[in-house]
């Protein structure tokens, strides 16, 4: 059962944010909230770039993102895109990420996908109502190695691809996708939310649909999430 919590004020916690002047939010709207961390280079360890989460309504009678090929049904209205990819005017951003609250269509959500790669294979759903701020939590996207890789072993792969004439490696490596809850330490709740209730999103597992992302594919939670291995359930603890 979701427990919503009213915001009487910021949430002071450690660290500093650049936040972006308050917006007054439309009382009526639904919105989501959710801070994206940093992605590390899979090219140069150490280097991080911003994470880019993709989310995409989502009919979860049909299995599929609205207006997707099993999905044909429920397209939306002409010029009402079915997606949303949060990389552009946060709310507030620090050294390891960056923070949106994005206005919304009440509807059922999928994460489909991260700076490139889709989950069609298995991606977790969250509902939104008319009015609710739904919070995601904090979101860190991640290379998905196999096991002894890492961004080493992908510049030599780069390096010997090269001097053979190619101008890639041969083969790159899908990102997945860590989701868990807001805590001390993480970005302050922008001050719009005054006074707004604020509802810890309910994720469900095993949502599948095509890859229109048109890039590599994976499920949420990567190698470790296949069947027969211990699955990573996405959740927000309360």
């Amino acid at each position: 059962m979701k427990k919503a919590v009213i915001l009487m004020s910021a949430v002071a916690i450690a660290g500093v944010a650049q936040a972006k002047k308050a917006e007054t939010l439309d009382p009526n709207a639904a919105y989501v909230l959710v801070e994206v961390q940093h992605l590390e280079s899979p090219m140069l360890k150490g280097t991080k770039m911003p994470g880019m989460v993709t989310l995409a309504r989502y009919d979860a009678a049909r299995g599929d993102v609205r207006g997707g090929d099993k999905a044909r049904e429920s397209a939306l209205p002409e010029k009402v895109l079915p997606r949303i990819t949060l990389d552009k005017n946060p709310s507030a951003k620090t050294k390891t990420g960056r923070q949106f609250l994005v206005k919304v269509d009440p509807d059922t959500w999928v994460i489909e996908g991260v700076n490139g790669t889709s989950f069609s294979l298995g991606s977790a759903t969250f509902v939104v109502g008319p009015g609710e701020v739904v919070d995601l939590g904090v979101m860190k996207p991640s290379v998905d190695w196999l096991e002894g890789e890492g961004p080493k072993s992908m510049m030599g792969g780069i390096m010997g691809a090269a001097l053979f004439g190619s101008a890639r490696p041969k083969e790159t490596r899908p990102n997945r996708l860590e989701l868990r809850a807001r805590a001390a330490g993480d970005m302050p709740l922008p001050v719009s939310l005054t006074g707004r209730t604020l509802t810890p999103a309910e994720f469900s597992q095993g949502a599948k649909f095509g890859n229109y992302l048109g890039g590599l594919v994976n499920r949420i939670g990567g190698r470790a999430s296949r069947p027969g291995t211990d699955p990573q359930a996405p959740t927000v603890a309360q």
